[in-house]
């Protein structure tokens, strides 16, 4: 019997443990989804006034999934965001590091802003320290007047244009 297939399980196992893909994806999209809604209904009720929108309820022992943006800047053909946010101050690969990727949930109204975290697993001492990271974010279309939302209470942010 060939044992190439025990070694491509040992290559697959390999690749498994090098870094934990972020689960909470389907959750954030989840509540990206509900905060849409939540704003289009905010928005209907606002009768051309002030968007006043109510976060959901914050449970301490199960908070939302998601990081929360400290910056957004729209590009100057409104077809991207730049988005700055505190994580890891090290690479995937490095012990307690972390790469990230992020994607817009939009609407006609509005844009969910999701930050997906992929860690190490590598072992090693980690330094209890964030630091400056970016992503940058493409939309199906321009941006326009449309407000951005964080995910885990679905407010608006503010967007430097």
């Amino acid at each position: 019997m060939p044992r190439f297939p025990t070694i491509a399980c040992f290559g697959l196992a390999a690749l498994l443990v090098a870094c934990a893909w972020d689960a909470s994806i389907g959750e954030q999209r989840q509540q990206a989804a509900a905060a849409l809604d939540r704003w289009a209904a905010a928005v209907a009720a606002s009768d051309g006034g002030d968007v006043k929108v109510d976060p959901p309820a914050w449970d301490s022992n199960d908070p939302p999934a998601g990081l929360v943006p400290d910056a957004v800047e729209v590009s100057a053909d409104a077809r991207s965001l730049l988005v700055e946010f505190t994580g890891s101050p090290d690479p995937l690969g490095e012990p307690c590091g972390a790469d990230y990727s992020g994607e817009a949930v939009e609407s006609e109204l509005a844009v969910v802003i999701i930050i997906a975290r992929y860690e190490s697993v590598t072992f090693g001492a980690c330094a209890d320290i964030g630091a400056p990271r970016t992503v940058t974010i493409a939309l199906a279309s321009p941006l326009r007047d449309r407000a951005v939302l964080e995910v885990q209470t679905g407010t608006p942010l503010e967007v430097k244009r």
